[in-house]
């Protein structure tokens, strides 16, 4: 409640909603307009890109923290990505399709005639990533949280892909990802997400 002659300020998870909506539909707008006089390019990148998947999703630390790793199919390293724990929890239903909540982002593309066509992360010492959407007025690509976007991917079922620069940068071997496991659990549940995870 706000306070006396205040007005009542909306709950965080409706300024997001609002935010995401707002991004959405301004990004398919813009987008359509740039492609029309042939502005808009693809998001530049160094070292071409290759096809990744969410190889391990795990939570730990107080206060929890989450991590996704991504493997390569034709390459020996993985490459671990910090993320929160809210958001290895929801990777982890959209990864095993036993999310309760409907995919929002999806839907709200959908409601504007857009699509999103894939995923890729990039950069080096903090890896950011890119939403790369359609419509029929055009391309663009749209800036967002790793966590966040990996699980759209999963829940769109777009592809994932990760630029050569962020797995030189940040690719492990195997063994180095067991090493981090022992202080790592998997994201707890969908009906006890909220509790936190027990380590």
């Amino acid at each position: 409640m706000g306070g006396a002659g205040g007005a009542e300020r909306p709950p965080k998870a409706a300024l997001r909603i609002r935010w995401l909506v707002g991004s959405l539909a301004g990004a398919v707008a813009v987008g359509g307009a740039l492609a029309a006089r042939g502005v808009l390019r693809g998001a530049a990148r160094d070292g071409g890109e290759r096809s990744a998947q969410v190889e391990i999703v795990r939570v730990g630390g107080s206060p929890p923290l989450g991590v996704v790793v991504l493997s390569v199919p034709s390459d020996e390293k993985m490459v671990p990505i910090f993320i929160s724990s809210g958001e290895a929890g929801m990777l982890q239903q959209r990864r095993e399709g036993t999310a309760r909540t409907p995919d929002f982002p999806s839907a709200v593309l959908t409601a504007l005639g857009a699509r999103l066509e894939r995923v890729v992360l990039d950069g080096q010492d903090d890896p950011v990533g890119q939403a790369e959407l359609r419509s029929a007025r055009g391309a663009v690509s749209i800036a967002g949280p790793p966590g966040e976007l990996l699980a759209w991917a999963l829940g769109a079922r777009a592809p994932i892909l990760m630029t050569t620069r962020l797995l030189d940068a940040r690719g492990l071997t195997r063994e180095q990802i067991e090493k981090m496991a022992p202080g790592l659990s998997p994201p707890p549940p969908a009906s006890t997400a909220r509790q936190g995870p027990t380590l």
